[in-house]
């Protein structure tokens, strides 16, 4: 309503004599004042050769009024409003086919040339607009490039946890395996320690078995300290790709937001479109700004729909990363749970030697340290029973990280189609643009 009356007021804020209407008045007053002189003369040749006797001076007089009437506000509307008003619609042709390169000339100080400095302001505006709307189509292709980049990096970094995961798993089956072995043997340890006195010789090799196991045991959970370790690196490497992830996602919001208020803007130049071509008294003319505010109106749904896209990737991205986030968060848990179960296996192992140490040469002293070597042997035995516990958790969190692995790939991949699918849209929007001359 504010932009309505504004434009009212320039309108009458003109100079009377510089209007159409004071040029059309003064030229039909003049026209009104020849009108008589021209009848009169008229009429006397008319006069001369009437065989009647009629004064038929006033009928001519009325008719050569309304003739000259007639050619001179054809004349005058020809000449101040309908030519003028086909240069407006020649040039609205000119920017509905995408040319924003011309601008109308301003030679005259009415009410016409008051329209065409407004349609000039309009193309300038829109001129302005499309290359601002360039500058961040191509800068938002190049951030979702970036994004991509991102993404590859991240489902390399998870294809490798994945792969050092499954290690880890068939390592920690194996230690599990060995736990059953070890709390086996030891359970046959108990059974020879009670009867060791009269077994001696197949007490002494059955803890050079045992010794073997713990060996063999020691060796693999020194694996699985390796395996930990590299996974631990990997998931550096997911939280580093994590962060880039959230600062492209926070840059994509950022032109979101710039691109919103282009996309107000090109709203508000289609209504300004309308307005224009409501003010003008041609058909033809209404038509051309028509075409031009179909074109302001299509970049603008455009220019929404990207937005929309846009937005729908932010939010998964930034939903997935603060999953990945959190996830992360509960393996490093995880994985410090398992280095302190693999040092604990470690210190087992190593007072597992000791013991089995103590145990042949305990049965170099069969009476003295017979009770002695049963109640170790218990001890180790509810020691493994805790490992065995231990590592049956330490499983059950590695297989649900496998299935969060395989959750955020598939994630990932979604990102990174709606990522490709945004990119598609720049490019189609940059092809659009290209096409217009500014």
């Amino acid at each position: 309503m504010k932009k309505e009356t504004k434009g009212l007021s320039k309108l009458t804020s003109l100079n009377f004599t510089n209007s159409i209407l004071f040029k059309f008045i003064t030229l039909t007053v003049i026209a009104q004042l020849g009108t008589p002189f021209i009848a009169s003369f008229i009429n006397k040749y008319v006069n001369k050769f009437s065989v009647l006797n009629i004064d038929i001076g006033a009928y001519v007089a009325s008719f050569m009024n309304i003739i000259i009437l007639t050619i001179v506000i054809t004349i005058l509307i020809k000449k101040l409003i309908l030519s003028r008003i086909s240069e407006l619609v020649e040039f609205s042709e000119r920017v509905a086919k995408g040319n924003l390169e011309s601008r109308l000339s301003i030679d005259k100080k009415d009410e016409v040339t008051l329209l065409g400095k407004e349609i000039n302001k309009m193309v300038d505006n829109l001129a302005d607009l499309v290359k601002s709307t360039t500058k961040s189509v191509e800068k938002v292709s190049d951030i979702s490039q970036d994004v991509n980049k991102s993404t590859d990096t991240v489902n390399k970094a998870i294809s490798g946890i994945a792969n050092k995961t499954e290690s880890i798993n068939e390592s920690m089956l194996n230690i599990n395996n060995y736990i059953e072995d070890t709390k086996n043997h030891f359970s046959n340890l108990n059974e020879m320690s009670q009867g060791i006195t009269a077994s001696s010789e197949e007490a002494a090799s059955f803890t050079t078995n045992v010794n073997q196991i713990v060996s063999d045991g020691k060796n693999k959970n020194d694996d699985v300290v390796k395996g930990i370790d590299n996974l631990d690196k990997s998931f550096d490497m997911v939280e580093d790709s994590s962060n880039i992830l959230k600062e492209k996602s926070e840059e994509i919001q950022k032109i979101t937001e710039t691109v919103n208020k282009i996309a107000e803007q090109t709203t508000i130049l289609a209504l300004n479109a309308k307005i224009e071509s409501a003010k003008t008294n041609s058909v033809k003319e209404g038509n051309g700004f028509g075409v031009v505010a179909e074109e302001i109106r299509n970049l603008a749904e455009d220019t929404a729909t990207s937005i929309s896209e846009i937005e729908n990737v932010i939010n998964a991205i930034k939903s997935e990363i603060n999953n990945l986030s959190t996830e992360t968060g509960n393996v490093s848990n995880v994985i410090e749970n398992i280095k302190e179960v693999a040092d604990s296996s470690n210190e087992l192992y190593e007072k597992i030697q000791n013991e089995v140490s103590s145990v042949n040469s305990m049965v170099q002293e069969i009476s003295a340290s017979n009770e002695e070597q049963t109640a170790t042997v218990e001890d180790i035995s509810s020691t493994m029973e805790s490992i065995s516990t231990k590592t049956d958790d330490v499983l059950e969190s590695i297989e649900n990280t496998t299935a969060l692995m395989q959750e955020t790939t598939s994630s990932v991949n979604e990102i990174s189609e709606s990522v490709d699918s945004l990119t598609e849209n720049a490019d189609e929007t940059k092809e659009k643009i290209y096409k217009l001359k500014i």
